[in-house]
């Protein structure tokens, strides 16, 4: 926070305007916490983690399908060579 901005305080109407943006800093802070808190909530829930498991087991299915195929790949090449 930044206290330099007080020493210009002279009138009563100085002390309304600093209290105003008080009042919309500590708005502005609430909010980002709040959707901080709320990404937290999110990244926590029950369904975020299956989700997030089901996922990886897809990646991973996929992976070996694609290695097995790499490989039944080589295989079949290896076996069609000419005599």
């Amino acid at each position: 926070m930044d206290t330099s901005r007080f020493k210009n305080i002279r009138t009563f109407n100085d002390i309304k305007l600093e209290k105003a943006r008080l009042r919309y800093d500590m708005l502005l802070a609430e909010n980002s916490l709040q959707e901080n808190l709320e990404g937290v909530q999110r990244l926590v829930t029950i369904g975020a983690f299956t989700s997030r498991i089901t996922n990886g087991v897809h990646f991973v299915q996929d992976v070996y399908q694609r290695f097995s195929g790499i490989i039944s790949w080589f295989r079949r090449k290896k076996t069609q060579q000419p005599e």
